[in-house]
Order: C-alpha cells, then structure tokens, then sequence
C-alpha cells in the first residue's frame, strides 16, 4: 500500500510465479481479492474491457505476454468504479513477476 492505511493511494499486488507458471489460480484470487476489498464487488456487472472476470481479463494478459517477444507486457483496464487498474508481467530468469496497481484515491 502507497500512503497513509486510512487513505491509501495505491495497493500493489507483486507475485512471482515459476516459468510455467503453475499459480494462475493463486494469482487470479489475489488479484480478485484485491479488487473486491479496495474498489467494488461490481467486476460482473460492469465487465471492464469486454471481461466477464478478473480471471478473463488475467488468462487474456498472461496469453498475450506469453506470444509477445518483449520482456514485459501491461494490461490496462478502465471502466470499473472509475479507476484504472493496471496489470504488468515481466519474464525473469525465475519465471514472472506480476505486478498488479490499483489507484484507490482519485
């Protein structure tokens, strides 16, 4: 968390997974978790960027990174309570690091 815990400006998620990346379960409840508790329980309702889920939009991302020939690849999605939440997968000799933002504060 970024700032002050009663008025927090950011929350950032950071989960490195092996190269085959065999927690994408884990990764999707954290990050689900994470927008549940610090934005809205409203994901199905509103379907930012044509995602029926987080676990959607997530699946969609680490496809793209995994036929991308970059290094690190980002997932922005706007559309859900106002805010942009921002997803970044970075290959590393461990496997990924996924690191995921979310503005609280406007």
């Amino acid at each position: 968390m970024v700032g002050a815990p009663s008025e927090p400006w950011y929350v950032i998620g950071v989960i490195q997974t092996n190269p085959t990346v065999s927690q994408l379960d884990e990764i999707k409840a954290v990050y689900r978790s994470m927008i549940e508790s610090t934005v809205c329980e409203c994901w199905e309702d509103e379907s930012p960027g044509g995602f029926e889920s987080v676990s959607d939009w997530i699946d969609a991302a680490n496809s793209h990174h995994l036929e991308a020939e970059r290094i690190t690849s980002k997932s922005e999605i706007s559309g859900i309570a106002q805010k942009n939440l921002l997803l970044e997968i970075t290959t590393n000799t461990e496997g990924y690091l996924w690191k995921f933002i979310i503005p609280v504060h406007n």
